[in-house]
């Protein structure tokens, strides 16, 4: 079951999900968000997020957030995977 651990402040489709396994970064577009881009990222630790560090980790991937440049939808994959790395590096400081 996803657990969505962050949403961005500024646009509401913009999310992180954890799975229990895997960090999960997506934009929703389209009128509906019936088109979307997304990013899974799996570390050997698993995402397994407690609901104590959703707000450590939300905090960091927000910080990111703001740093990054809004580009078109196709060019914005590096971009969702660095905020799966964020939250995969805060993660582990909390284990």
């Amino acid at each position: 079951m996803n657990k969505q651990i962050w949403e961005a402040k500024n646009n509401f489709r913009v999310t992180l999900y954890s799975d229990g396994n895997k960090f999960i970064a997506q934009i929703r577009a389209g009128i509906e968000g019936e088109t979307y881009l997304s990013v899974g990222y799996s570390c050997p630790n698993y995402a397994d997020v407690k609901d104590e560090h959703i707000s450590i980790v939300a905090m960091a991937l927000q910080a990111e957030w703001d740093k990054i440049e809004l580009l078109e939808l196709d060019e914005m994959l590096p971009a969702l995977y660095n905020l799966c790395q964020v939250a995969n590096q805060v993660y582990n400081k909390l284990l």
